[in-house]
Order: structure tokens, then sequence, then C-alpha cells
């Protein structure tokens, strides 16, 4: 990776609204390489850059990594659809990260809330 940024010149970077799109985009795709997906995501971001954030997405799925797949997603402007919950899940579930695997399987396939007061 090319020169480090400690965490304020990452910050003073993100918040400049004149950071060189390039730099960004470039920094987005050194830290998904390192495997510091929430920095890369937030290079993406602030560089505008929809196929970075798409092939972190792919990442993030294959990763099972709920959290990182619903910022991406967000930042998409797309829903979690069910379809991509269950994918998630499977893949969480694979990669030993089961709470990942529980969440996306609770939000894929939600239960119905049970009648209360219900005297059945």
């Amino acid at each position: 990776m090319g020169k480090t940024l400690d965490c304020l010149g990452r910050r003073d970077l993100l918040s400049d609204r004149k950071a060189d799109p390039e730099r960004l985009r470039r920094l987005g795709r050194e830290m998904a390489q390192a495997g510091f997906l929430s920095d890369a995501l937030d290079f993406f971001a602030a560089a505008g850059d929809r196929d970075g954030l798409e092939e972190l997405e792919r990442t993030a799925l294959d990763e099972g990594d709920l959290f990182i797949l619903g910022r991406i997603r967000k930042e998409l402007g797309r829903d979690m659809d069910p379809e991509t919950l269950r994918q998630a899940a499977h893949r969480a579930q694979d990669l030993g990260k089961a709470a990942f695997a529980r969440r996306a399987r609770s939000l894929a396939d939600p239960e119905p809330p049970s009648p209360e007061g219900s005297d059945a």
C-alpha cells in the first residue's frame, strides 16, 4: 500500500470535498485488497465509485459480512432483498459467523408476529 494514512489523515481526506476522486478510488482499492472493507467502502463512496462499491459488495457477500453488505447496499440505494440476505446467511454460516448468519436469516424470513391476547 502506498503512503499509509493515519486515522486523522483518512478523516481529513474523506471530508475534503475537493479530494481527487482518482486518489480516493486508488485508496479504496488498496484498502479492499488489504481486507479493510469498511475503509474501502468509505473511499469508494467519497469518490462516487459505483463500480468499486459493487465489487466490494461481492466481496462482502463472499465473506458473509452482513454489516458491510448492508452499508454498501444503502450507499448504492438498494434494499436488502430476501435472496441476497439468504445468500449472506448461507455464506456466513459456512464461515462460522453465526451471529451474521442468524441476523441475515431473520431479516430474510421474519417470523410473523404472534397475536397477543389470543386464547388459542
